[in-house]
Order: structure tokens, then sequence, then C-alpha cells
């Protein structure tokens, strides 16, 4: 058991399971609400450990989304965390947040363009790759992926919000 997001990236190793510590017992009133009435939910992209996952780990919210009856969307991160998600493909990405949520998200948006050389190395120095991607197990799970390009033009390897947004609004 290892305790702090610091911990988690330097321990090393494969996370199986994160919660939170003390659980939190209340959950603003106006997010159940959003939940409720939401056309979509969109979990990520971000720190899948550290970030994504425990944002719906309090116990009301994580009903809420479990029984929600809108699409549950997961954007994958387009790299990979050091200490984190290693050699994680696109398909654990998925597998962790369905293992944790309870729900399996309908709908994955994945990044598939190319990443330029300089960032790619870049990153590389830091330990983070691409998320592998192989379309076969999310086939296999009945699992819509959204595949593309969403990464924003520049030196980082982040998702680019209007060209994220343009594909989520086409599933609305």
């Amino acid at each position: 058991e290892v305790v702090g997001e610091v911990a988690i990236r330097q321990r090393g190793g494969r996370i199986r399971e994160v919660f939170l510590e003390p659980e939190p017992r209340e959950v603003m009133a106006e997010a159940l609400e959003a939940i409720r009435r939401a056309d979509l939910l969109v979990l990520g992209p971000g720190s899948l450990y550290t970030s994504v996952i425990p944002s719906f780990l309090p116990p009301r919210l994580k009903e809420a989304l479990a029984r929600a009856k809108a699409s549950l969307v997961y954007v994958v991160n387009l790299m990979t965390e050091p200490g984190e998600t290693d050699g994680y493909t696109a398909y654990e990405h998925y597998k962790a947040v369905a293992f944790h949520l309870g729900r399996r998200p309908e709908i994955v948006v994945v990044h598939t363009a190319p990443i330029p050389e300089e960032v790619l190395e870049r990153y590389a120095e830091e330990g983070r790759h691409p998320v592998a991607f192989d379309p076969r197990p999310f086939a296999v799970d009945g699992v819509r992926v959204l595949t593309g390009d969403f990464r924003e033009e520049g030196p980082l390897a982040q998702h680019d919000p209007e060209k994220v947004v343009r594909a989520l609004l086409g599933l609305v």
C-alpha cells in the first residue's frame, strides 16, 4: 500500500487499485444533479490513477455515474506517465476506469495521429511514451472508439480542447 500521489509515481510497479482516505462523505448536490441531467458524461483526459479515477471515487458520486442514463466517454491520455501508467495501452486505461467505476465507458477517445519526433524525443527523456492503441479488444467488448488527431499543435503532447469538444459534440 502506497499513500500519496508522489509516492505512487516513485514506487513503480503496476497499480491494482486506488482509494481515497478518508473517504469523502459529502458531494455537492449540484454535481449529482448535473450527472442526472447530462446528455453525455466525460472522464479525462488526465493522470489515470492520480486525477481521473480519484475524481469519481466519493461513493455518492460513483453511484450517480454508475446509474446515469447518459453515455459515458473516457478520453485516454496521449502519453504514458512514469510510475503510474508505464507500458499501459489504451485498453488498459479503459479497463482501469471500468474497474474502479463499476461501469464501462461506452465510448473511448484515442489519439492515433502521429506525434512529431522532436516532441516524442523530449517526452521519452522523461520516460513518457505514446499510449499504444489496438482496436481489437475494444471491439470484443463492444466499445465504440473515436480515433483521430486530438493533439494540440506545438511542443507538448497534450489534448487540443477544441478538437476534443468537436468530437464530443458529434456524440450528442
